[in-house]
């Protein structure tokens, strides 16, 4: 049997990612969806039921940026930035932010077994 730990990185496929965002805003969400590039620090509003088209842009962008997500949608495209707790209209979901990124290559399985054993003592199935 072998000690290897299965990869981390994962090709992301604008299938793989529309699936993403439909699970998360379905077609009831209101609003729009940001999509922001960490390194460019640009964002762009895309209606939260137009899942084509913000899986499309995440995914062209990928290969060489980070593209993340807001999760709340925003009652309308912010005019600068990513929208602001007052501009939110919706929170699809419950959501929980586990971060790896002082992880090690050595640590990453480590820690996300601790992270399991918390998640699954919560008492609340997701």
């Amino acid at each position: 049997m072998s000690n290897e730990q299965p990869s981390l990185l994962v090709q992301p496929d604008v299938t793989m990612a529309r699936d993403f965002l439909e699970r998360i805003y379905g077609d009831e969400c209101q609003g729009y969806v940001v999509l922001w590039n960490k390194r460019t620090m640009k964002a762009v509003a895309v209606r939260a039921s137009d899942h084509d088209k913000a899986a499309a842009i995440a995914i062209a962008e990928s290969p060489t940026d980070d593209v993340y997500f807001a999760v709340c949608t925003q009652a309308e495209p912010p005019r600068q930035g990513r929208g602001t707790e007052d501009t939110a209209l919706e929170i699809p979901g419950f959501y929980l932010d586990i971060d790896f990124m002082d992880s090690t290559p050595e640590t990453v399985w480590a820690r996300a077994d601790e992270v399991l054993e918390v998640l699954n003592n919560l008492g609340t199935a997701p």
